[in-house]
């Protein structure tokens, strides 16, 4: 009964590390497309400008 109490432990804590490495890509991927939007927005100005 004791090993199973520790699957379940064990279960819980690697959904929680899932749920964190979830959060952090969705971090991540969210600060890459507003970088990625940045510079966009700049090189649209710099390529006007060379028309």
């Amino acid at each position: 009964n004791a090993s199973l109490r520790e699957k379940l432990v064990n279960l819980q804590q690697q959904r929680e590390e899932l749920e964190q490495s979830t959060e952090e890509l969705a971090r991540k991927e969210k600060d890459f497309e507003e970088k990625r939007a940045k510079f966009l927005k700049n090189h649209k100005v710099f390529f006007e400008e060379f028309k």
